[in-house]
């Protein structure tokens, strides 16, 4: 379906619905992107802050001249980079936001993988707008840095943080098994989906663990026998109120098992007492992968002491 400007304007301002707007991607025309949900091309954010941040740096930190004309350059080069599309989808019925943004979101993740599939661009939901028949709300939702911060008891911690980093990257060359666990980390890290993000953090410990994969050894024993970690439930998550304990490297290289080879997580497949989990995965998958995240946070760190102990 084909609009013109009227028709646009009267489709995308029609309420109730709800909008999210996803930056990044880019797409030359309004189109139906589900049999509900359309997709409408917004201007692009454009360089203009980079630009900025670039030539306080240059001039203020580095003390080097950079002329206003430089960095003007600097946004009108890069203009049409971060293109923006909205994705708008309508409610029959008016109600509360909460419940028009649940409703939404089948649609909307629907909306998302096809809208992936025809830009083939990488980008993110940084806001959304509820238009109620009486009034409207409006969220922004840009990517939130982790701001990791560490206290340090002392300098002696500081420094001894720094050379295990630094041992990580003497010991990342390539072609090693460190430089392939740490690259697929880096990847899991930039994962949106939390379903993957927990496929990949279990490949990190799966190939940090490869040499013990072998003599009918499988992957998760493989895991367990690297990191001398013994089956059982010694991970647990809250939810619904409630605490559920599981065999996190269990589950997670279940999971990883059935998504990966396009099959349906059955509930047989799982352990009596990790069974508890399964909801957790359906519904806030993200309280595993942040679970998992941890874990293979500890593995480093561990190889990069032991690494420190031995050099």
């Amino acid at each position: 379906m084909f609009f013109n400007n009227s028709e646009l304007d009267q489709h995308i301002r029609r309420r109730p619905s709800v909008q999210i707007i996803c930056l990044g991607a880019f797409l030359q025309q309004p189109m139906f992107v589900t049999n509900d949900v359309l997709a409408v091309p917004l201007s692009a954010v454009g360089c203009g802050d980079l630009a900025t941040l670039v030539g306080e740096y240059v001039s203020m930190d580095l003390d080097i001249h950079i002329s206003v004309n430089e960095v003007e350059n600097f946004k009108q080069l890069w203009g049409n980079t971060y293109p923006s599309v909205v994705l708008v989808w309508h409610a029959v019925h008016d109600e509360s936001t909460q419940t028009l943004k649940r409703s939404a979101d089948i649609s909307f993740a629907k909306a998302k993988r096809n809208l992936s599939l025809i830009t083939g661009d990488r980008f993110d939901v940084v806001g959304t707008i509820v238009l109620h028949e009486n009034g409207q709300e409006y969220e922004l939702s840009p990517p939130i840095s982790k701001r990791r911060q560490r206290l340090w008891l002392s300098k002696k911690d500081a420094l001894s943080f720094q050379k295990c980093v630094v041992i990580l990257a003497d010991q990342s060359e390539a072609g090693s098994r460190i430089s392939l666990a740490l690259q697929i980390y880096s990847d899991a890290t930039n994962e949106r989906s939390e379903e993957f993000r927990i496929v990949k953090f279990f490949n990190v410990l799966e190939c940090l663990a490869a040499e013990h994969k072998k003599n009918g050894v499988g992957s998760r024993d493989a895991v367990r026998k690297m990191f001398d970690v013994a089956y059982g439930q010694h991970w647990s998550v809250e939810y619904n109120g409630v605490q559920i304990s599981f065999d996190l490297i269990s589950v997670a290289g279940k999971f990883r098992d059935a998504l990966m080879h396009g099959s349906r997580i059955k509930i047989d497949t799982f352990d009596v007492k990790d069974r508890g989990v399964l909801d957790v995965l359906a519904f806030e998958p993200f309280k595993i992968a942040d679970e998992l995240h941890r874990f293979v946070d500890d593995v480093f760190w561990k190889i990069s002491a032991s690494s420190t102990v031995h050099a």
